[in-house]
């Protein structure tokens, strides 16, 4: 837990409310549990993924799991200089959230900053992508100069990365915690 702080408070630099921040804390200890969980009993769902989605006051924060299959076709070190560019080219496409996350022009958001990892990206890729299960997992902060307006979140990723069919979403917004799902056919998220 202390980890966990540490890691938002070095992610983010931004000041929480403590009940904010519980919620935060708690939201991300159930979905890391959750996250575990499913990857010791081998759930690892090409074509799916997860979106985790928290607005507070005038901030948009997201975190994106998915298959090293959807977002550049293997899951294993690049073999290849045609791998490594693809590598590449895809982490670039992941950094620029702007493109793949589109909230309400009227909140008037601006992206601030975007981490990304994966086993992939290390220089000694870790076991799991030897073994052919890697993701990348990506947060977003995006500022919104008009938090009142942002009503709606539209993700072109299905279309950035169209071996990614599907994400489960979790969310906690001023009107409370909740989850959908978003699909290729349907990929807006309504924030309200």
């Amino acid at each position: 837990m202390k980890e966990l702080r540490c890691c938002l408070n070095r992610r983010y630099k931004m000041r929480y409310s403590k009940i904010t921040l519980l919620l935060l804390l708690t939201f991300g200890m159930v979905l890391s549990v959750h996250s575990e969980e499913n990857r010791q009993h081998g759930v690892h769902e090409h074509g799916g993924g997860q979106l985790n989605v928290v607005v507070e006051k005038n901030t948009l924060m997201m975190d994106l799991s998915i298959p090293a299959m959807n977002v550049v076709g293997f899951e294993h070190p690049a073999r290849n200089d045609d791998e490594q560019k693809q590598l590449e080219h895809s982490s670039d496409l992941l950094r620029d959230g702007s493109r793949i996350f589109m909230p309400s022009p009227s909140a008037k958001c601006v992206l601030e900053q975007v981490k990304i990892e994966s086993a992939l990206l290390e220089t000694h890729a870790n076991h799991d992508a030897e073994e052919g299960h890697a993701d990348f997992d990506v947060s977003y902060l995006f500022a919104c100069a008009e938090p009142m307006q942002l009503k709606s979140l539209t993700l072109t990723l299905f279309k950035m990365f169209p071996l990614t069919e599907h994400l489960q979403v979790q969310m906690i917004t001023p009107a409370g915690q909740t989850g959908t799902e978003l699909e290729s056919d349907n990929p807006i998220l309504n924030l309200q």
